[in-house]
């Protein structure tokens, strides 16, 4: 590529890439910044991205995704990605984050190639090491993938009003509509319903790169959380997105879960369940400011208003944490004591407990400072979108050697 390479009649050297604000796939941001790389090294330019909302509009854009500007065309296909030239501008699109990625390496070879052509392709593989290990785009409930919980009574939290809490299956709680799952948060007289879906009994996995798209829910009392865990003795929790109440906030923590037959006092782990006869010690310090984080968003644009992906990344030595493509935390436990955690096989939790009070306050006690707000009654979330936890898509792309099992079924 030259000096000269243009673009509708325009040097390229000119042109910014322009993503959305939200429900963006850092897989997506990568590959832009990978060819805004490239691009730069091989004609000596500095051209760059911005979102949206930051960038005042030029005719001079790549325009990549959903971005709110004109002449951006919805992709139905998922696996559809198209390339547009539009007077000045290019847009790139496809109908999900992998097939996004593959518009931009059409783009790439276009711009290395012969130019920009209006084309219309489907993806295939991905070209950043990754493939696609799990994807779940919810046009059903698959019962074989996801466990489900059903119970009345809450055995555990509750005391809000004197009721009790429960997990419910029942559509009410936990439906597919439109191709997204819904956790709807509801409540009789007696029992605050949630709802809980899990994969460990299909597909356990460790390391890799797993997105949703999501609305949170927003209303006193809605705890709800994208999360991994699992049932061995020793092993990790990772709160992807732990929303305890209202949705202008959520945290993201990861819990290193440990087994001690002889329980003792130490100042990086608490003591977090007891058994008959054992202690588990979650590592979590409170003096590390990236172990857990909280994660203020502007209550003008609520994260029940829109969708958003949000996202991790496990790796052989770091766990990454995303927000709409933005890093919002990052942990290397690589050479820690309790690195060998990061082995074993987790599955994936999507929950809402309703009315949980863990802290077994009285109804009239000020809310716990990072807890569960006490339930409006009266509220008008309840049962409906606002009081769902709203799921587009659950996607996993892993590497090759990275662990993935398929327990009980066909491995797809």
């Amino acid at each position: 590529m030259s000096e000269t390479v243009k673009i509708a009649g325009n040097d390229l050297a000119q042109y910014v890439f322009v993503l959305p604000r939200y429900n963006i796939s850092h897989l997506v941001v990568r590959r832009v910044e990978a060819l805004c790389e490239k691009i730069n090294k091989a004609i000596g330019a500095n051209v760059t991205y911005h979102r949206d909302y930051f960038f005042e509009e030029s005719p001079y854009e790549i325009v990549v995704a959903h971005c709110d500007r004109d002449g951006v065309e919805t992709v139905e296909d998922r696996d559809t990605y198209t390339v547009r030239a539009v007077g000045s501008k290019v847009f790139v699109n496809g109908g999900r984050n992998y097939s996004q990625v593959a518009a931009l390496d059409a783009l790439d070879a276009m711009l290395f190639g012969d130019g920009i052509t209006d084309t219309v392709g489907t993806f295939t593989a991905m070209s950043n090491g990754y493939h696609m290990a799990l994807c779940d785009d919810f046009d059903t409930f698959d019962e074989k993938m996801w466990r489900t919980l059903n119970y009345d009574q809450g055995k555990t939290y509750g005391q809000w009003y004197g009721m009790t809490t429960a997990r419910s299956n029942r559509p009410e709680n936990l439906r597919v509509e439109d191709s997204k799952l819904y956790l709807t948060a509801t409540h009789d007289d007696k029992t605050f319903y949630g709802a809980w879906a899990d994969t460990s009994k299909s597909l356990e996995f460790a390391k890799g790169f797993m997105e949703i798209s999501c609305r949170l829910a927003d209303g006193e009392g809605i705890w709800h959380d994208f999360w991994l865990f699992s049932d061995e003795k020793q092993r990790l929790e990772f709160d992807i997105a732990e929303c305890e109440s209202l949705a202008d906030n959520f945290s993201a923590c990861i819990h290193e879960w440990i087994l001690d037959v002889t329980p003792r006092v130490a100042t990086t782990r608490k003591p977090c369940r007891v058994t008959r006869d054992h202690t588990f010690y979650c590592r979590q310090d409170d003096d590390r400011k990236d172990w857990r984080y909280h994660y203020q968003y502007d209550r003008s644009k609520s994260l029940n208003n829109e969708f958003h992906t949000i996202a991790a990344e496990w790796t052989d030595t770091d766990v990454y944490f995303f927000l709409d493509g933005k890093v919002y935390l990052h942990y290397v436990f690589e050479g820690t004591e309790y690195a060998y955690l990061y082995e074993k096989p987790h599955y994936f939790i999507l929950s809402m407990l309703v009315g949980a009070n863990y802290a077994r306050l009285p109804d009239d006690a000020d809310n716990r400072v990072l807890g569960i707000k006490r339930p409006d009654l009266n509220g008008d979330y309840w049962g409906n979108d606002r009081g769902s936890f709203i799921i587009e898509y659950l996607h996993l792309f892993q590497k090759p050697g990275q662990l993935i099992n398929f327990l009980n079924q066909e491995e797809a």
